[in-house]
Formats: C-alpha cells, sequence, structure tokens
C-alpha cells in the first residue's frame, strides 16, 4: 500500500478521497496549503503519492507545480495526480508534462483514483 498526500481545500472532496484511500488501505496524509504539502513531500523518508486538487487551488497549484518542477531532486521521487475542473491552462500543461503528472478530469469515478494510485505505487519499485 502506498502513503497517500491529499492537497485540497475543499472539505468535501477531501474527506471522499482521504475515506477511498484509507479504504483501500494506504495511509493519508492531508495538506490545505501549498506550504503543508511541499513541507510533507520534503520531509517524508519514502516516495508518497500525491493527489492535487485544482478547484480552489488554481492560483496556487500552479506556483506548487513549478516548485516541484523546479526542485527535481527533492519532489522527483515522488508521483502526482491532479485533479482538474476544467483543461488545464497552457502554463500547466508543460509542468504536468515534466512531472509526468496523471490528470483526472471532473467527474471521476473512484475507481480510477485507485487504478492511478497503485501505478503510481508500483512505479516506486521495491
Amino acid at each position: 500500500m502506498a502513503h497517500v498526500l491529499i492537497y485540497s481545500d475543499d472539505e468535501a472532496m477531501t474527506n471522499v478521497l482521504e475515506m477511498s484511500c484509507v479504504d483501500e488501505g494506504h495511509s493519508v496524509t492531508v495538506a490545505q496549503s501549498a506550504e503543508a504539502a511541499l513541507m510533507a513531500l520534503r520531509s517524508s523518508l519514502h516516495p508518497i503519492v500525491t493527489i492535487l486538487d485544482s478547484g480552489a487551488l488554481q492560483f496556487t497549484l500552479k506556483h506548487t507545480l513549478a516548485a516541484l518542477a523546479a526542485d527535481h531532486v527533492r519532489y522527483g521521487e515522488h508521483r502526482y495526480i491532479a485533479i482538474y475542473y476544467s483543461s488545464p491552462r497552457e502554463e500547466e500543461r508543460a509542468l504536468l508534462e515534466e512531472l509526468a503528472v496523471a490528470v483526472l478530469g471532473v467527474p471521476f469515478d473512484l475507481s480510477a483514483v485507485s487504478v492511478l494510485i497503485a501505478e503510481a505505487a508500483a512505479s516506486f519499485g521495491g
């Protein structure tokens, strides 16, 4: 099972994702700010699957993606899944590709999240 970090400021979305991940046997950390998410990733001793909810975080998500891309040594071991309510903005697309972020559109099925988490966790190896 994986360690999943959920970065969202939408309480309902966070609760649904957290319950689904826990039901799947994953350990979950929730971050409600970019700073908290980046701190969790920096301080982790193992790779984390991070779910980035773009909803109300659209402005900070772009900056968070840029921070992740700027320090590949620190953040490159982790895997990322982004949830978008509309198509990613042009300036975000290059960052999403560079970070190999899996993108889910809303609405989505929780089984799709489970599959993406499993694929990300499998990519960690060992």
